[in-house]
Protein backbone atom coordinates (compact mmCIF):
# COMPACT_ATOMS: atom_id res chain seq x y z
CA UNK A 1 0.00 0.00 0.00
CA UNK A 2 0.89 3.76 -0.74
CA UNK A 3 0.39 6.53 0.41
CA UNK A 4 0.74 10.29 -0.11
CA UNK A 5 2.02 12.68 2.44
CA UNK A 6 3.69 16.19 2.51
CA UNK A 7 4.90 16.20 6.43
CA UNK A 8 6.83 19.51 7.34
CA UNK A 9 5.32 21.53 5.83
CA UNK A 10 6.28 24.99 6.63
CA UNK A 11 2.69 26.12 7.35
CA UNK A 12 1.39 24.77 11.13
CA UNK A 13 -2.13 23.98 11.61
CA UNK A 14 -4.18 26.57 11.78
CA UNK A 15 -5.91 28.06 15.04
CA UNK A 16 -9.03 26.19 14.69
CA UNK A 17 -8.46 23.05 15.81
CA UNK A 18 -8.37 23.91 19.28
CA UNK A 19 -10.83 24.99 21.03
CA UNK A 20 -10.76 26.19 24.93
CA UNK A 21 -7.64 27.03 25.15
CA UNK A 22 -4.14 26.91 22.75
CA UNK A 23 -1.61 24.92 22.24
CA UNK A 24 -2.74 20.88 22.84
CA UNK A 25 -6.14 22.17 23.40
CA UNK A 26 -7.59 20.00 21.01
CA UNK A 27 -6.49 16.43 22.82
CA UNK A 28 -8.28 15.35 25.58
CA UNK A 29 -9.77 12.57 27.69
CA UNK A 30 -13.08 11.76 29.47
CA UNK A 31 -13.00 10.21 32.85
CA UNK A 32 -15.54 9.58 36.50
CA UNK A 33 -12.75 11.34 38.51
CA UNK A 34 -15.16 13.26 40.40
CA UNK A 35 -17.40 10.39 41.16
CA UNK A 36 -16.09 7.37 43.80
CA UNK A 37 -14.80 3.81 42.71
CA UNK A 38 -18.53 2.73 44.38
CA UNK A 39 -20.34 4.33 41.42
CA UNK A 40 -17.92 3.22 38.80
CA UNK A 41 -15.29 6.74 39.10
CA UNK A 42 -11.91 6.96 39.88
CA UNK A 43 -11.42 9.91 42.27
CA UNK A 44 -9.36 7.83 44.90
CA UNK A 45 -7.27 7.72 42.35
CA UNK A 46 -7.31 11.28 40.83
CA UNK A 47 -3.43 12.41 41.51
CA UNK A 48 -2.28 9.12 40.10
CA UNK A 49 -4.96 10.10 36.71
CA UNK A 50 -3.51 13.72 36.11
CA UNK A 51 0.05 12.60 37.13
CA UNK A 52 -0.59 10.01 33.93
CA UNK A 53 -2.27 12.76 31.49
CA UNK A 54 0.90 15.42 32.04
CA UNK A 55 2.81 12.41 31.21
CA UNK A 56 1.17 11.54 28.20
CA UNK A 57 0.70 14.78 26.96
CA UNK A 58 -2.98 15.05 27.70
CA UNK A 59 -4.29 18.85 28.41
CA UNK A 60 -7.74 18.16 28.62
CA UNK A 61 -10.33 16.19 30.75
CA UNK A 62 -13.97 15.89 30.71
CA UNK A 63 -15.58 15.09 33.81
CA UNK A 64 -18.79 14.88 35.31
CA UNK A 65 -20.10 17.57 38.10
CA UNK A 66 -23.19 15.66 39.86
CA UNK A 67 -25.68 17.61 41.24
CA UNK A 68 -26.32 14.67 43.34
CA UNK A 69 -23.07 14.70 44.91
CA UNK A 70 -23.13 18.34 45.89
CA UNK A 71 -25.83 18.31 47.69
CA UNK A 72 -27.31 21.87 47.95
CA UNK A 73 -30.56 21.74 50.88
CA UNK A 74 -31.15 25.41 51.01
CA UNK A 75 -28.22 26.34 49.00
CA UNK A 76 -25.77 24.37 50.91
CA UNK A 77 -23.30 22.74 49.00
CA UNK A 78 -20.45 20.56 49.70
CA UNK A 79 -17.76 21.22 47.39
CA UNK A 80 -14.65 19.72 49.25
CA UNK A 81 -14.43 16.39 46.39
CA UNK A 82 -14.71 18.77 43.38
CA UNK A 83 -12.21 21.20 45.10
CA UNK A 84 -9.85 18.60 45.50
CA UNK A 85 -10.07 17.17 41.82
CA UNK A 86 -9.65 20.65 40.99
CA UNK A 87 -6.39 21.18 42.54
CA UNK A 88 -5.13 17.88 41.57
CA UNK A 89 -6.08 18.70 38.06
CA UNK A 90 -4.30 22.51 38.09
CA UNK A 91 -1.12 20.45 39.92
CA UNK A 92 -0.68 18.71 36.72
CA UNK A 93 -1.78 21.10 34.49
CA UNK A 94 -4.52 19.67 33.21
CA UNK A 95 -7.97 21.77 32.50
CA UNK A 96 -11.24 20.31 33.25
CA UNK A 97 -14.38 20.54 30.78
CA UNK A 98 -16.76 19.83 33.53
CA UNK A 99 -20.52 18.50 32.61
CA UNK A 100 -23.34 19.74 34.71
CA UNK A 101 -26.15 17.30 35.37
CA UNK A 102 -28.19 15.44 37.85
CA UNK A 103 -31.22 15.20 40.27
CA UNK A 104 -32.17 17.25 42.90
CA UNK A 105 -30.24 15.54 45.70
CA UNK A 106 -32.62 16.51 48.81
CA UNK A 107 -36.35 15.92 47.20
CA UNK A 108 -34.82 13.50 44.70
CA UNK A 109 -36.82 15.11 42.22
CA UNK A 110 -35.64 15.75 38.30
CA UNK A 111 -33.89 18.64 37.54
CA UNK A 112 -36.46 18.86 34.66
CA UNK A 113 -39.18 19.52 37.32
CA UNK A 114 -37.28 21.50 39.40
CA UNK A 115 -35.70 24.00 37.23
CA UNK A 116 -34.92 27.12 39.99
CA UNK A 117 -33.14 24.70 42.34
CA UNK A 118 -31.06 23.24 39.11
CA UNK A 119 -30.59 27.40 37.79
CA UNK A 120 -29.02 28.11 41.59
CA UNK A 121 -27.03 24.98 41.53
CA UNK A 122 -25.22 25.54 38.14
CA UNK A 123 -24.43 28.89 39.10
CA UNK A 124 -22.93 28.14 42.17
CA UNK A 125 -21.04 26.08 40.53
CA UNK A 126 -19.76 28.87 38.00
CA UNK A 127 -19.50 31.23 40.91
CA UNK A 128 -17.24 28.93 43.13
CA UNK A 129 -14.99 28.03 39.95
CA UNK A 130 -15.06 31.04 37.70
CA UNK A 131 -11.67 32.17 36.47
CA UNK A 132 -10.36 28.44 36.87
CA UNK A 133 -12.93 26.78 34.06
CA UNK A 134 -13.19 28.51 30.65
CA UNK A 135 -15.97 26.10 29.40
CA UNK A 136 -19.56 24.22 30.89
CA UNK A 137 -21.12 21.76 29.25
CA UNK A 138 -24.92 21.41 29.84
CA UNK A 139 -26.16 17.81 30.73
CA UNK A 140 -25.20 14.02 29.29
CA UNK A 141 -26.94 12.18 26.58
CA UNK A 142 -30.49 13.36 26.84
CA UNK A 143 -31.63 11.08 24.53
CA UNK A 144 -30.61 8.47 26.02
CA UNK A 145 -33.81 6.22 26.92
CA UNK A 146 -34.91 7.50 30.50
CA UNK A 147 -31.88 7.32 32.74
CA UNK A 148 -30.94 10.95 32.55
CA UNK A 149 -34.50 12.30 33.57
CA UNK A 150 -35.26 9.20 36.07
CA UNK A 151 -34.55 7.81 39.38
CA UNK A 152 -33.80 4.29 39.86
CA UNK A 153 -36.81 3.79 41.72
CA UNK A 154 -39.01 6.20 39.94
CA UNK A 155 -40.08 4.80 36.67
CA UNK A 156 -41.54 7.59 34.44
CA UNK A 157 -44.08 6.94 31.76
CA UNK A 158 -43.62 10.24 29.50
CA UNK A 159 -42.57 9.70 25.74
CA UNK A 160 -39.44 10.67 24.16
CA UNK A 161 -41.04 13.38 22.86
CA UNK A 162 -42.39 14.95 26.31
CA UNK A 163 -38.83 14.33 27.98
CA UNK A 164 -36.99 16.05 24.78
CA UNK A 165 -39.55 19.15 25.05
CA UNK A 166 -38.59 19.79 28.25
CA UNK A 167 -34.95 19.18 28.38
CA UNK A 168 -35.25 21.95 25.16
CA UNK A 169 -36.43 24.01 27.85
CA UNK A 170 -33.70 23.08 30.54
CA UNK A 171 -30.96 23.57 28.24
CA UNK A 172 -32.18 27.24 26.69
CA UNK A 173 -32.64 28.46 30.75
CA UNK A 174 -29.63 27.11 32.00
CA UNK A 175 -27.41 28.33 29.02
CA UNK A 176 -29.57 32.05 29.48
CA UNK A 177 -28.45 31.84 33.06
CA UNK A 178 -25.38 31.15 32.81
CA UNK A 179 -24.22 33.50 29.67
CA UNK A 180 -25.91 36.48 31.14
CA UNK A 181 -23.89 36.11 34.56
CA UNK A 182 -20.62 34.85 33.44
CA UNK A 183 -20.06 36.19 30.12
CA UNK A 184 -16.63 34.58 29.74
CA UNK A 185 -17.10 31.13 30.26
CA UNK A 186 -18.48 29.05 26.99
CA UNK A 187 -21.36 27.38 27.62
CA UNK A 188 -22.57 24.48 25.67
CA UNK A 189 -23.67 21.11 25.19
CA UNK A 190 -25.65 18.49 25.59
CA UNK A 191 -23.81 15.48 24.94
CA UNK A 192 -26.32 13.82 22.60
CA UNK A 193 -25.35 9.93 22.70
CA UNK A 194 -24.76 10.14 18.95
CA UNK A 195 -25.40 12.70 16.32
CA UNK A 196 -28.96 13.15 16.27
CA UNK A 197 -29.63 15.79 13.86
CA UNK A 198 -33.23 15.86 14.65
CA UNK A 199 -32.65 16.37 18.37
CA UNK A 200 -30.03 19.00 17.90
CA UNK A 201 -32.29 21.30 15.59
CA UNK A 202 -35.12 21.11 18.24
CA UNK A 203 -32.74 22.24 21.07
CA UNK A 204 -31.09 25.27 18.06
CA UNK A 205 -34.77 25.90 17.42
CA UNK A 206 -35.35 27.01 21.21
CA UNK A 207 -32.43 29.10 21.29
CA UNK A 208 -33.19 30.55 18.31
CA UNK A 209 -36.71 31.25 19.78
CA UNK A 210 -34.80 32.81 23.07
CA UNK A 211 -32.62 34.86 21.74
CA UNK A 212 -29.56 33.14 22.87
CA UNK A 213 -26.54 31.07 20.86
CA UNK A 214 -24.79 28.07 22.69
CA UNK A 215 -21.07 28.35 22.37
CA UNK A 216 -20.40 24.98 21.32
CA UNK A 217 -22.88 21.88 20.67
CA UNK A 218 -21.37 18.30 21.58
CA UNK A 219 -22.63 14.66 21.08
CA UNK A 220 -20.48 11.27 21.35
CA UNK A 221 -19.28 8.92 18.97
CA UNK A 222 -18.95 4.89 19.50
CA UNK A 223 -18.33 3.18 16.32
CA UNK A 224 -15.24 1.83 14.46
CA UNK A 225 -15.02 3.97 11.08
CA UNK A 226 -12.70 7.59 11.54
CA UNK A 227 -14.53 8.89 8.50
CA UNK A 228 -18.19 8.89 10.15
CA UNK A 229 -16.93 10.87 13.00
CA UNK A 230 -15.09 13.21 11.57
CA UNK A 231 -18.28 13.92 8.73
CA UNK A 232 -20.47 14.08 11.60
CA UNK A 233 -18.63 17.35 12.41
CA UNK A 234 -19.16 18.17 8.56
CA UNK A 235 -22.84 17.85 9.08
CA UNK A 236 -22.80 19.69 12.31
CA UNK A 237 -21.23 22.74 10.86
CA UNK A 238 -23.84 23.06 8.31
CA UNK A 239 -26.82 22.71 10.57
CA UNK A 240 -25.30 25.12 12.79
CA UNK A 241 -24.30 27.97 10.00
CA UNK A 242 -28.01 26.92 8.80
CA UNK A 243 -29.51 28.96 12.29
CA UNK A 244 -26.67 31.56 12.22
CA UNK A 245 -24.61 30.40 15.00
CA UNK A 246 -21.72 30.45 12.81
CA UNK A 247 -19.41 30.82 15.84
CA UNK A 248 -20.44 27.77 17.52
CA UNK A 249 -17.68 24.85 18.01
CA UNK A 250 -17.78 21.21 17.49
CA UNK A 251 -17.00 19.08 20.79
CA UNK A 252 -17.06 15.70 20.49
CA UNK A 253 -17.32 14.62 23.94
CA UNK A 254 -16.55 10.74 24.07
CA UNK A 255 -15.40 8.73 21.16
CA UNK A 256 -14.17 5.08 21.20
CA UNK A 257 -13.64 2.11 19.13
CA UNK A 258 -16.43 0.21 19.04
CA UNK A 259 -16.48 -3.69 17.18
CA UNK A 260 -18.36 -5.80 15.30
CA UNK A 261 -21.66 -6.42 17.32
CA UNK A 262 -21.26 -3.01 19.47
CA UNK A 263 -22.92 -2.89 22.86
CA UNK A 264 -24.17 -6.09 22.97
CA UNK A 265 -21.57 -7.93 21.98
CA UNK A 266 -19.60 -6.15 24.72
CA UNK A 267 -22.67 -7.27 27.33
CA UNK A 268 -22.80 -11.00 25.57
CA UNK A 269 -22.29 -14.13 27.91
CA UNK A 270 -21.55 -15.94 24.80
CA UNK A 271 -18.41 -17.88 25.41
CA UNK A 272 -17.18 -17.21 22.39
CA UNK A 273 -18.48 -13.63 21.75
CA UNK A 274 -16.74 -12.50 24.63
CA UNK A 275 -13.12 -14.29 23.24
CA UNK A 276 -13.61 -12.17 20.18
CA UNK A 277 -14.52 -9.17 21.46
CA UNK A 278 -12.34 -9.54 25.06
CA UNK A 279 -8.92 -10.47 23.39
CA UNK A 280 -6.78 -10.64 19.86
CA UNK A 281 -6.15 -8.11 17.58
CA UNK A 282 -9.61 -7.04 17.04
CA UNK A 283 -10.74 -6.90 20.23
CA UNK A 284 -12.26 -3.58 22.32
CA UNK A 285 -8.81 -2.89 24.10
CA UNK A 286 -6.40 -4.70 21.10
CA UNK A 287 -4.26 -2.86 18.35
CA UNK A 288 -7.03 -2.39 16.11
CA UNK A 289 -8.91 -0.42 18.49
CA UNK A 290 -5.63 1.46 19.09
CA UNK A 291 -4.81 2.28 15.41
CA UNK A 292 -8.67 3.72 15.29
CA UNK A 293 -7.77 5.88 17.72
CA UNK A 294 -4.61 7.27 16.16
CA UNK A 295 -6.23 7.43 12.41
CA UNK A 296 -9.03 9.55 14.58
CA UNK A 297 -6.74 11.86 16.16
CA UNK A 298 -4.56 12.74 13.13
CA UNK A 299 -7.51 13.39 11.54
CA UNK A 300 -9.05 15.76 13.89
CA UNK A 301 -6.32 17.63 13.46
CA UNK A 302 -8.06 19.38 10.22
CA UNK A 303 -11.55 18.60 10.69
CA UNK A 304 -14.06 20.80 12.01
CA UNK A 305 -14.08 20.20 15.36
CA UNK A 306 -12.90 22.37 17.76
CA UNK A 307 -12.25 19.75 20.81
CA UNK A 308 -12.62 15.91 20.92
CA UNK A 309 -12.01 13.93 23.99
CA UNK A 310 -11.56 10.15 24.11
CA UNK A 311 -13.75 7.78 26.41
CA UNK A 312 -11.71 6.27 28.99
CA UNK A 313 -14.75 6.13 31.87
CA UNK A 314 -11.54 5.42 34.71
CA UNK A 315 -7.86 4.32 33.97
CA UNK A 316 -8.30 0.62 34.96
CA UNK A 317 -11.14 -1.25 33.74
CA UNK A 318 -13.02 -2.45 30.25
CA UNK A 319 -12.87 1.23 29.46
CA UNK A 320 -10.29 2.23 30.60
CA UNK A 321 -5.96 2.32 29.87
CA UNK A 322 -5.27 -0.42 31.95
CA UNK A 323 -6.36 -3.61 33.69
CA UNK A 324 -6.61 -4.15 37.48
CA UNK A 325 -3.16 -5.27 37.67
CA UNK A 326 -1.91 -2.09 35.90
CA UNK A 327 -1.02 -3.75 32.36
CA UNK A 328 -1.38 -1.09 29.85
CA UNK A 329 -3.23 -1.46 27.04
CA UNK A 330 -2.40 -0.99 23.56
CA UNK A 331 -4.62 2.22 23.35
CA UNK A 332 -2.25 4.25 26.14
CA UNK A 333 0.66 3.54 24.14
CA UNK A 334 -1.11 5.29 21.32
CA UNK A 335 -2.55 7.75 23.09
CA UNK A 336 0.70 8.75 25.09
CA UNK A 337 2.92 8.81 21.53
CA UNK A 338 0.31 11.30 20.15
CA UNK A 339 0.06 13.46 23.21
CA UNK A 340 3.79 13.86 23.88
CA UNK A 341 3.46 14.79 20.06
CA UNK A 342 1.34 17.57 20.36
CA UNK A 343 2.86 18.97 23.78
CA UNK A 344 6.79 18.93 23.11
CA UNK A 345 5.96 20.16 19.41
CA UNK A 346 5.83 23.50 17.99
CA UNK A 347 4.62 22.81 14.59
CA UNK A 348 2.10 20.54 13.95
CA UNK A 349 2.09 19.55 10.25
CA UNK A 350 -0.83 18.85 8.23
CA UNK A 351 -1.88 15.49 8.95
CA UNK A 352 -3.04 13.51 5.37
CA UNK A 353 -4.80 9.72 5.08
CA UNK A 354 -5.12 7.79 2.05
CA UNK A 355 -7.15 4.44 2.63
CA UNK A 356 -6.12 2.58 5.86
CA UNK A 357 -3.38 4.90 6.20
CA UNK A 358 -3.05 8.07 8.29
CA UNK A 359 -0.07 10.07 9.08
CA UNK A 360 0.57 13.11 11.58
CA UNK A 361 3.47 14.71 11.34
CA UNK A 362 5.19 17.71 13.72
CA UNK A 363 8.52 19.45 14.32
CA UNK A 364 10.39 21.08 16.94
CA UNK A 365 10.69 24.41 17.79
CA UNK A 366 13.95 24.93 16.09
CA UNK A 367 13.28 23.13 13.76
CA UNK A 368 16.07 20.84 13.88
CA UNK A 369 13.99 17.45 14.83
CA UNK A 370 10.89 16.24 13.09
CA UNK A 371 8.68 13.14 13.71
CA UNK A 372 6.27 11.04 11.56
CA UNK A 373 3.55 9.11 13.12
CA UNK A 374 1.72 7.00 11.23
CA UNK A 375 -1.28 4.54 12.00
CA UNK A 376 -2.44 1.46 9.58
CA UNK A 377 -5.56 1.16 11.04
CA UNK A 378 -7.03 -2.62 8.94
CA UNK A 379 -4.51 -2.46 6.77
CA UNK A 380 -3.47 -5.87 4.97
CA UNK A 381 -0.26 -4.54 3.35
CA UNK A 382 2.80 -5.56 4.71
CA UNK A 383 4.68 -2.42 4.06
CA UNK A 384 3.71 0.82 4.25
CA UNK A 385 4.96 3.59 1.81
CA UNK A 386 4.81 7.24 2.88
CA UNK A 387 6.04 10.36 0.19
CA UNK A 388 8.21 12.88 2.29
CA UNK A 389 9.44 15.93 1.63
CA UNK A 390 12.53 17.68 3.54
CA UNK A 391 12.16 15.18 6.04
CA UNK A 392 15.90 14.62 6.75
CA UNK A 393 17.23 11.78 7.93
CA UNK A 394 15.11 8.94 10.09
CA UNK A 395 17.43 8.20 13.35
CA UNK A 396 15.24 6.24 15.22
CA UNK A 397 11.64 4.57 14.80
CA UNK A 398 9.32 2.49 16.66
CA UNK A 399 5.92 0.25 16.14
CA UNK A 400 3.05 -0.69 17.65
CA UNK A 401 1.28 -3.78 16.96
CA UNK A 402 -0.69 -6.66 18.33
CA UNK A 403 2.75 -8.12 19.96
CA UNK A 404 4.95 -5.20 20.78
CA UNK A 405 4.56 -1.26 22.06
CA UNK A 406 6.41 1.22 20.05
CA UNK A 407 9.70 -1.28 19.78
CA UNK A 408 12.11 -0.52 17.14
CA UNK A 409 10.92 -0.95 13.96
CA UNK A 410 12.74 -1.52 10.60
CA UNK A 411 12.23 1.24 8.16
CA UNK A 412 14.13 3.24 4.58
CA UNK A 413 14.02 6.34 3.10
CA UNK A 414 15.23 6.27 -0.36
CA UNK A 415 14.81 9.81 -1.60
CA UNK A 416 11.22 10.76 -0.67
CA UNK A 417 10.01 7.32 -0.49
CA UNK A 418 9.85 5.83 3.07
CA UNK A 419 9.29 2.43 3.60
CA UNK A 420 7.77 1.36 6.90
CA UNK A 421 8.15 -3.09 7.13
CA UNK A 422 4.98 -4.79 9.32
CA UNK A 423 6.07 -7.79 10.84
CA UNK A 424 2.66 -8.80 11.60
CA UNK A 425 -0.71 -8.99 9.79
CA UNK A 426 -3.55 -6.66 10.20
CA UNK A 427 -2.75 -3.22 12.14
CA UNK A 428 0.28 -1.12 13.00
CA UNK A 429 1.16 2.26 13.73
CA UNK A 430 4.82 3.24 13.75
CA UNK A 431 6.94 6.37 15.03
CA UNK A 432 10.01 7.79 13.12
CA UNK A 433 12.30 10.19 14.38
CA UNK A 434 13.94 12.57 12.24
CA UNK A 435 16.97 14.70 12.38
CA UNK A 436 16.46 18.08 9.97
CA UNK A 437 19.97 19.54 11.37
CA UNK A 438 21.20 19.56 8.27
CA UNK A 439 19.01 20.95 5.68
Amino acid sequence: MKTSAMIFAAAALSAATTAFAAGNGAFGICEHVTRTSNVGGDYENCDALFGRCAAAGIAWLRTDIDWDYVGGDNGNFSWWRIDNVFASAEAYGVQLLPSLAGANPWTRVAAKDDLDNWEAFVSAFATRYQGRISAVEIWNEPDNENCMWCLADRPDAETAEVRQKLFVELFVKTLKRLKGEFPDIKVGGPALCWWDEPYLRAILDGCKAAGVAPDFISWHYYGSIPEDLIEQAESARRVCDEYGFTDCELVNDEWHFLGEGGFAALRSGDPAVRERVWSGPRSHNGIDSSCFALSVLSRLQTSKYSQAFYYGCRHTGAWGYMDDFGNKYKVWHALKAFGQLMAECATLCESTHDGTVATFAAKSADGKTGWLLVSDYGGTAKEIVVEVKNAGTPVAATILDHERDFAPARVNLDGNRLTLAKELDGSAAFLVKFDRSRL
